[in-house]
């Protein structure tokens, strides 16, 4: 038991450390792709987006420094390298700071809704796992201490 307790902890860690990570990461859906893209060509197309579909000035634009900009390598529906892509790959942009990643998402609101395209911020799917499973185990644990108290009230009264 203590050693499962021991790697519970440990990876409860380690999603922490990925979300600390992550946490000045945007992704991008919807930007226009192409297979021959380059990361500088990736980050070229997301500040047109930025300026064009979110209305950022380019006097805004040039205050932003994107740490790493980059395309998910799969695209979202699984497909690899086919000639039928239906939806080109998220971009993932790394800002320098917390107050660049506030003011893109003020602009949220500029994108027309009539467009497929969507800013999130990422969090590891892990964490939302073990949410769950952190939630299993309390219901458990409070399961298990009703049969005890229900126990010890039966042979109490007999």
């Amino acid at each position: 038991m203590v050693k499962w307790i021991n790697n519970l902890q440990l990876e409860c860690r380690i999603i922490k450390q990925e979300c600390y990570n992550r946490r000045s990461n945007i992704k991008f859906f919807g930007v226009k792709d192409a297979d021959d893209e380059t990361p500088s060509d990736t980050e070229k197309k997301l500040r047109e987006f930025l300026e064009k579909e979110m209305q950022m000035t380019s006097d805004d634009l040039e205050e932003i420094n994107f740490e790493r900009v980059h395309r998910i390598p799969t695209h979202p529906s699984g497909e690899k390298n086919t000639k039928k892509k239906t939806q080109p790959r998220p971009i993932i942009a790394n800002v320098s700071f917390f107050k660049d990643k506030e003011f893109v998402k003020s602009h949220i609101k500029n994108i027309p809704k009539v467009k497929n395209m969507v800013l999130q911020t990422t969090s590891p799917t892990s964490l939302r796992w073990k949410r769950l499973e952190k939630l299993y185990i309390a219901t458990q644990k409070s399961k298990t201490r009703k049969e005890e108290s229900l126990l010890q009230h039966r042979e109490t009264s007999h």
